[in-house]
């Protein structure tokens, strides 16, 4: 690793290049957008259908926990087949067509099945587009990159949030989903179009010169800097996707926000995140990311704590907007924490193995906090995941000790 030598890539060398590059950063507004669309209208999916909260977050804990069952397979077929513009689009395709199904059904089990079906594009979709990122761009702005990817992708909820919640207000949830679906399709398409059919950049080790997935492994699980941000992203990940589903469901039940209202405060959070990137790119590179990272960690668990005790719009608009400055803006972080770790053979596997750890907490987070919900109230709920972002900034404190200092 410390004999590599790693080719500097012009994302301006050719026209067609270039096109490709856009195309693939604006892949992460379908992605990111389809993954957070469900959670403004759970509340009248649920009192439509008749389901509890418990059972309607369990729509969204299918999804994730495919997410997490499939996304180290993911990894070692990116790692072997070397497909990433299939793969990518594929990905997409496959979770839209989970959604487009999801419009039409009535039965729980079927919509558990449908949502088990976009989790799987899910996690095809990630390790794929990364590794693109990873050799499309130079890696001299490693932070600012994946920034701009991770705001491309909060785009995502902002369009996709407001657009399903205004049109569950004026025709209806199926309704909205399957015209936002059939978008998302034709979207997709051209996207796939735009890419490169082959990526012919000398950072794509040869197929001689791929080591076993086997030993990708056993590199990794030995690397302490990748096990920690592992961990923290675990830590992380349930309180994002926890604050992404009971947020919207807190607003509803204590506010009485209709949909389109609820739709807007999340694409205003959203908002925010997109500048917290900003703000992480622009002083990741220059003072390093960890300290950035447990800085908006700690400031993420101060203002979800003052949320879970907010009873009025004006206090709370605020702390939300604030909370989700510092809630998007920590993904870049890990993105660029774990490719600065990784080596160029084994770097697909460590986005794959770092994004399932991601995702393992969060997918039982909307199980868990349906079921505190249900118990002991949604205020309850929010401050479960405020202490949550104080165990993720924990962690972040050791990986700025041992594996963070030289990354800036």
């Amino acid at each position: 690793m410390d004999n590599m030598v790693t080719p500097k890539v012009n994302p301006i060398k050719s026209n067609k290049q270039s096109v490709g590059a856009w195309s693939l950063i604006t892949s992460h507004v379908i992605n990111d957008g389809l993954t957070d669309m469900l959670n403004p209208i759970l509340s009248t999916m649920a009192d439509y259908l008749s389901f509890s909260i418990s059972m309607v977050s369990g729509l969204t804990t299918s999804m994730n926990a495919t997410n997490v069952l499939f996304k180290i397979p993911s990894g070692i077929l990116l790692s072997v087949m070397q497909k990433d513009r299939l793969l990518l689009t594929l990905g997409l395709l496959v979770q839209v067509l989970g959604f487009l199904v999801l419009s039409f059904l009535h039965s729980y089990w079927a919509m558990i099945l449908a949502m088990a079906f976009v989790g799987i594009g899910w996690s095809i979709y990630h390790p794929a587009s990364y590794s693109l990122i990873a050799l499309f761009f130079d890696k001299s702005k490693r932070t600012f990159l994946n920034s701009l990817s991770n705001i491309s992708g909060s785009l995502g909820p902002v369009i996709y949030v407001s657009s399903i919640g205004i049109l569950t207000t004026l025709y209806g949830w199926r309704i909205a989903l399957q015209t936002i679906c059939i978008i998302s399709i034709l979207v997709t398409l051209l996207i796939h179009l735009a890419l490169p059919g082959k990526v012919q950049l000398p950072s794509r080790a040869s197929a001689k010169s791929r080591i076993k997935v086997t030993t990708m492994i056993k590199q990794i699980l030995k690397n302490k800097a990748i096990l920690l941000v592992c961990l923290m992203g675990a830590f992380r990940g349930l309180a994002h996707r926890g604050i992404t589903v009971f947020l919207p469901l807190f607003l509803g039940a204590t506010l009485g926000l209709a949909p389109e209202k609820i739709g807007f405060i999340y694409s205003s959070m959203v908002i925010a995140g997109i500048f917290g990137q900003m703000a992480v790119g622009y002083f990741g590179d220059r003072i390093g990311i960890t300290k950035v990272l447990l800085g908006v960690l700690i400031v993420a668990g101060v203002s979800a704590g003052f949320i879970s005790s907010g009873n009025t719009i004006t206090i709370m608009i605020p702390l939300i907007l604030l909370l989700g400055f510092c809630n998007y803006s920590v993904r870049p972080i890990m993105w660029t924490f774990t490719m600065s770790h990784s080596n160029e053979e084994s770097m697909s596997m460590s986005l794959s193995i770092m994004d399932f750890a991601n995702q393992l907490l969060s997918t039982f987070s909307p199980l868990i906090g349906g079921l505190i919900a249900d118990l002991m109230g949604l205020k309850i709920t929010i401050l479960f995941y405020s202490v949550t972002y104080f165990l993720a900034a924990l962690v972040s404190f050791f990986m700025y000790q041992i594996g963070g200092r030289e990354v800036k």
